[in-house]
């Protein structure tokens, strides 16, 4: 079963921030010990906009919360084709599969969205009153003024109990 590692709800986002041709974004978290599944980002595009996207886990440099930057590369999601998105706002899930489902610690990372498009892709973001312990990251530096609308779900290792028959479980990378 899916659990919530980590969270900025979109009921909290200020507006909208876009980028198109080379798209780089995400914020810092606290991991917890799990194996990534998904993330959300809450996201839009211009009619018309052709692309691909996809989300990252990261390790972070630097001070988190304050100006942490995606160190090394962890994990990486499936596709998702921009077209899809549309030009309402909705949360846009990016699935880790297989051996990109990595194990994660209790401690922080970076979980970014990049990738190109036709033209200009929306996230949802705060920058009124950010309150998440992490920092947005983009191609254009860290910022602590700003949180990003995101989601990162994963799932618990699970104990097993002595004497009972299971399925051997999907290999992961650990």
């Amino acid at each position: 079963m899916a659990i919530l590692i980590d969270s900025y709800s979109e009921s909290n986002q200020s507006g909208m921030a876009g980028d198109s041709t080379t798209i780089k974004f995400g914020q810092s978290f606290t991991g917890s010990n799990a194996f990534i599944t998904s993330a959300k980002f809450n996201l839009r595009t211009n009619s018309g906009a052709t692309g691909t996207l996809r989300a990252y886990l990261y390790t972070i440099s630097g001070t988190y919360g304050v100006n942490s930057t995606p160190d090394t590369l962890l994990a990486t999601s499936d596709a998702v084709d921009v077209s899809t998105i549309g030009t309402d706002t909705v949360l846009v899930e990016f699935t880790f599969s297989g051996t990109e489902q990595y194990k994660m610690g209790n401690e922080y990372y970076f979980i970014t969205m990049e990738g190109s498009a036709t033209d200009t892709v929306w996230f949802g973001q705060d920058g009124s009153s950010p309150t998440h312990s992490g920092n947005y990251w983009s191609r254009w530096g860290a910022r602590s003024d700003i949180d990003v609308c995101f989601y990162v779900y994963g799932e618990e290792e699970s104990t097993p109990i002595v004497g009972e028959k299971y399925p051997l479980p999907p290999f992961r990378r650990s």
